[in-house]
């Protein structure tokens, strides 16, 4: 129960985010004496907001430095920023929070936790979160979303009004009274979720990435109902969200194919001694004397297996057909290897092969079992 109170007493660092944006929005968007405000003064004031944000966010929250950590991030950025649409000064920045977690602020600063870069499990899952947010930074959503949502507005002047001008270190150092706040509405998070996939598409990432970065956010959420899981708390619903990220792929003809965004069920051919293998995942799987065409051989097998054992298997698909010299092995209804290709080494058979197969599939699913879970 104590955990309990403590998670509810926690805001999400997103809703401190959009409160203090609120905050600095009403102070900053007053009518102002010569006239209308042209463009360049709204981009010019979206921009300031966000740097002043970024001032008390930093002063609360240590700012990381590691040049090798940004410098990962810096070349994300790098291969996002020709799909931005507007000119702000995009960056991206990291704090030393332990929750895997993203914000963006208006004007185009965008904060990563450290617990972000330890959650995901490679680049494409990365830049799947920074996509999503510099969405948001490229469009508006943060002053959108502040313009919509009354409550906020009201509880930003009230609490500039109690604080004599300290509102942000209120705000920073109250935040269990930021609960009250909603966050992106659907409409922009499904914006910033199609938005994302179609830069990570023009940057040359793998898609997928949203998909099982969304899915193992939903399997902390069912692990810890309790504790804060990071940006997971400040979207819609995960299981929604997988769902629209998976169909707008198939809209764009994408299969979701996750081992290769998770690093599971890897195939690799290689010589050991007297002999070719296969290996997946590093098991042993099959073996081929050396002889004229034997590494040849090798390569195509490995290219058949790589190409139809997917995460998204069940077991069952893996099957034995026939009997005899026309038995054969089959993974999602295709071929992988007949009864006559097979080098005839005595502890090598079918059923050896399918079974190792097998426990490959279920090892590999146990690592991420969501994938099976939401399907």
């Amino acid at each position: 129960m104590r955990e309990r109170r403590e998670a509810e007493t926690r805001a999400h660092p997103c809703v401190l985010v959009l409160c203090l944006v609120a905050f600095l929005f009403a102070l900053s968007s007053c009518p102002r004496a010569e006239g209308a405000a042209t463009s360049a003064d709204v981009l010019s004031r979206e921009i300031r907001t966000g740097k002043e944000v970024s001032e008390q966010i930093e002063k609360h929250w240590t700012r990381v430095t590691d040049p090798v950590l940004c410098a990962r991030l810096e070349m994300i950025l790098d291969r996002l920023r020709p799909t931005l649409s507007r000119p702000l000064p995009y960056e991206l920045r990291l704090v030393d929070r332990p929750e895997p977690n993203a914000f963006a602020l208006p004007g185009g600063i965008c904060y990563l936790t450290r617990g972000m870069l330890g959650f995901v499990r490679s680049d494409p899952e990365l830049a799947g979160v920074v996509a999503h947010e510099l969405v948001h930074a490229d469009r508006r959503h943060g002053m959108i979303q502040m313009a919509r949502n009354e409550r906020v507005s009201l509880l930003a002047l009230a609490v500039a009004v109690a604080s004599r001008g300290q509102a942000a270190a209120v705000l920073l150092a109250n935040l269990g009274q930021m609960a009250v706040m909603n966050a992106y509405s659907r409409d922009l998070e499904r914006e910033a979720d199609a938005g994302a996939l179609g830069m990570l598409l023009q940057g040359g990432y793998d898609p997928v990435g949203m998909v099982t970065l969304l899915e193992r956010l939903q399997e902390e959420q069912l692990k810890h109902p309790y504790v804060d899981p990071g940006i997971a708390q400040d979207h819609p619903d995960l299981t929604e969200r997988i769902r629209y990220v998976e169909e707008v792929l198939e809209e764009k003809g994408i299969r979701v194919a996750r081992k290769g965004v998770l690093g599971l069920l890897r195939v690799r051919v290689s010589r050991e001694g007297p002999e070719w293998t296969v290996r997946l995942d590093d098991r042993l799987w099959l073996r081929c004397p050396e002889a004229p065409g034997a590494e040849a051989w090798s390569a195509r097998v490995a290219r058949r297996l790589e190409e139809q054992m997917q995460m998204e298997l069940a077991p069952h698909e893996i099957l034995l057909v026939g009997e005899g010299p026309s038995r054969s092995l089959r993974v999602g209804g295709k071929l992988l290897l007949a009864s006559g290709e097979l080098p005839p080494l005595p502890t090598q058979t079918l059923d050896s092969l399918r079974e190792t197969l097998v426990e490959s599939l279920l090892e590999a699913q146990k690592k991420h079992p969501m994938g099976r879970f939401l399907q």
